[in-house]
């Protein structure tokens, strides 16, 4: 048995699992050295059956235990246990395990999938062929799933009440996605028919119908203001109680000014919800006062057609022993009708529904569920078959994903849980993933300390987005990934989307970056400070422009005599004054020249050279610090990983992550100018890497020099 190899990737170890013999011990490692505890499915870019395969619960995530036993169960049905590192999606019979029960199923199963649809290759069965014969099957009227659809039932009368049975009870989806029947809907039909014709023979009862034909009109003239009256005789109990409480029953001023007076729906509703009349102390609804007009048409019909009716001679005044009379006639009606079955009986032959009539189609349709349900077991073999031949293609990738991430710090391979690629500012960022709540994930990966990159995809300009990927930035510079900076993504199908940054997180790139930045900034802040400068400048030159020309020009008074005195006397003052000042700033730059001439150059240079050195390297040793906490670990935990390890980011997956493609190889570079030869074919060898070995070079120069000044300070 193969003896597992754990490699050292980033700062953790990661077991590979690249054998059979080292799939058959991933359960000998403690969960604590697995790199993945749990993970949510929607994660995983593989066939979407793999999640139902070892997720059967639907809870969103797979669990140790669960990669464990879905191995196990596998591992109980295959004989050649290779075939998982194959990672083919087409199971070889051969490869069965002949000693199992359920194995030896299989193959049967198999065997007659690849006889129906009279395969060429009689040994081996793909998942296309599985999942074709099972929509075939499905389709089929015995599939296995004990309902049976009206078509799967021959006799037309069996099949006009299975059509009955689910207008009745709602039925069920059999797996061809056809509205069908199963036993508990038989049962509940024969319930619920039998309740149905019960409450209709108590319809022969003729004190229900007191009024006869006329006692559904008169139940519903009563029905239509019975709350409303109830309201008014409890309100006037409250009259007789407290008689000022009719002013409360009146529209005040500021209900008349909240209606709309010229919206009649709005009238309409107020003029509804209040009583009916003015309540009476007396307790007694008279018809021929004055009544509510938005309930004046329904007390009329209540007057006219039941209470002239029920009271011979009825006058108009109503009190409420006569209201509880008049409504008590129709009560046993009201209350039959109450305990109607829900379903609607009515529109079935109700000469038929009899049990003793139905029996043989209910038989007949019990025969047929009955030889659907024998199908069942053929059908659990095809879903096993289609399980099986999942697990054998994805179950070691999916191992080399949990157990361990050993194909994340390869460039050569992709981790199931990657979407593609993002195609912008001239590199290709690799590691993207797919991010469903961004200000989320951002919470939490930014503990990563990486650069990170949020873009949007679409699949055409102004379209919807399709989805969010989220990519760390790990080399080179920043350069142009800012917000609203476009490129492409390119799907691990290759279909290619168009894509928009929308937000970054920003953290150091590279060392380099690093370095520049104090030197950047400043020259930023110096380059803001001189456009302000010049705005201003020529903001006021404007405004002094559009003042001259806005002014009308009013020549200077001619100035006095005496005046003309001072002038000229202040203008010799001047001239003497300003000689004074030249005089002063020619002395001050002979002295400033007399003092340069004194400091030697060469250490004037090596001073201003060693500041920047000093600056450079305490800004390119910060960055270093911050680039060696880079952490994927976070990455994967702010989509819902459970992660284990904490996984450094090294140089390798550094530059695995981002990558500054190559030119073709048989191509070369040529300098378009005037004088220029064309480059010698060698040369291509990378824009990337040829400035990447100069930096190198810049910096080991700084660092000699840096420490040639701190050993020789004292003799410059």
């Amino acid at each position: 048995m193969q003896t597992p190899v754990f490699h050292r990737l980033g700062t953790a170890y990661h077991l590979e699992i690249n054998s059979a013999d080292v799939l058959a011990r991933i359960h000998e490692l403690d969960p604590a050295r697995w790199a993945v505890t749990s993970l949510p499915v929607r994660e995983l870019q593989c066939d979407p059956s793999l999640a139902k395969v070892l997720d059967p619960s639907g809870k969103g995530r797979i669990l140790v235990n669960q990669l464990v036993e879905g191995r196990d169960w596998a591992f109980k049905r295959i004989a050649r246990r290779d075939a998982f590192c194959e990672k083919s999606a087409t199971l070889k019979l051969a490869d069965l395990d002949p000693q199992d029960a359920d194995a030896a199923l299989l193959k049967r199963a198999a065997e007659r999938l690849i006889s129906e649809t009279k395969a060429t290759d009689g040994s081996s069965v793909s998942l296309t062929q599985v999942r074709a014969y099972r929509a075939v099957f499905v389709q089929a009227p015995a599939n296995g799933d004990g309902i049976v659809p009206p078509e799967a039932v021959t006799d037309p009368d069996a099949a006009q009440i299975v059509r009955d049975i689910v207008a009745t009870t709602g039925g069920a989806k059999d797996l061809s996605g056809r509205d069908g029947v199963g036993e508990s809907h038989i049962g509940a039909f024969v319930t619920g028919m039998e309740a149905w014709l019960a409450w209709k023979k108590k319809g022969d009862d003729s004190s229900l119908f007191p009024w006869s034909s006329e006692t559904a009109g008169g139940a519903a003239v009563v029905a239509a203001v019975e709350k409303k009256i109830d309201q008014y005789f409890a309100q006037c109990e409250l009259v007789r109680a407290e008689p000022a409480a009719v002013k409360r029953f009146a529209l005040t001023d500021a209900d008349l000014a909240a209606i709309a007076v010229d919206d009649p729906a709005a009238i309409a509703a107020r003029l509804g919800e209040l009583t009916i009349a003015t309540p009476r102390a007396d307790g007694v609804l008279d018809f021929n006062g004055t009544l509510n007009p938005a309930w004046e048409t329904r007390l009329n019909d209540l007057r006219t057609k039941v209470l002239a009716v029920a009271f011979p001679g009825f006058e108009g005044t109503l009190t409420v022993e006569r209201w509880r009379a008049a409504r008590a006639i129709f009560q046993p009606w009201r209350d039959w009708q109450a305990a109607k079955p829900t379903q609607p009986w009515e529109k079935l032959d109700a000469a038929k529904l009899n049990v003793d009539v139905l029996n043989p189609s209910f038989e007949k349709i019990r025969a047929a569920i009955a030889l659907d349900s024998a199908a069942a077991p053929e059908l659990a073999k095809i879903d096993d078959l289609e399980k099986l031949i999942i697990l054998q293609r994805w179950l070691v990738e999916l191992t080399n994903n949990f157990v361990s991430l050993i194909a994340l710090f390869d460039p050569n391979k992709r981790t199931m849980f990657e979407v593609g690629s993002l195609v912008i500012d001239g590199r290709r960022l690799e590691f993207c993933m797919k991010v469903t709540d961004r200000a989320g994930h951002r919470k939490v990966a930014s503990e990563s300390r990486a650069y990170l990159v949020y873009a949007q995809t679409f699949e055409k300009d102004g379209g919807p987005v399709l989805f969010e990927v989220a990519a760390p930035v790990t080399r080179g510079e920043k350069g142009r990934l800012i917000v609203g900076k476009r490129g492409i993504f390119v799907c691990t199908d290759g279909k290619i989307l168009d894509a928009q940054i929308v937000e970054v997180v920003e953290n150091p790139i590279s060392v380099w970056e690093a370095m520049k930045s104090p030197f950047l900034r400043v020259a930023a802040f110096i380059n803001k400070k001189i456009e302000d400068f010049a705005a201003s400048k020529a903001a006021s030159a404007e405004k002094n422009l559009v003042d001259k020309v806005d002014k009308p020009v009013v020549p200077p008074p001619a100035p006095a005599p005496a005046a003309q005195k001072r002038d000229v006397g202040m203008m010799v003052g001047m001239l003497a004054g300003g000689g004074l000042a030249f005089a002063a700033i020619g002395s001050a730059l002979a002295y400033m020249a007399k003092a340069l001439a004194d400091i030697d150059v060469m250490s004037l240079v090596l001073a201003l050279v060693s500041i920047i050195v000093v600056i450079a390297a305490f800004a390119g040793f910060l960055g270093w610090l911050k680039l060696r906490l880079r952490d994927v670990g976070p990455l994967l935990e702010a989509n819902g990983w459970a992660i284990n390890p904490r996984m450094r980011m090294s140089g390798l997956l550094a530059r695995s992550f981002n990558r500054y493609p190559p030119l073709p190889s048989d191509s070369r570079k040529e300098i378009v100018a005037k004088f220029a030869e064309p480059t010698d074919d060698s040369e291509e060898a990378e824009g990337e890497e040829k400035e990447s070995r100069t930096r190198i070079i810049l910096v080991v120069i700084l660092v000699v020099l840096a420490l040639y000044l701190i050993t020789n300070w004292g003799t410059l």
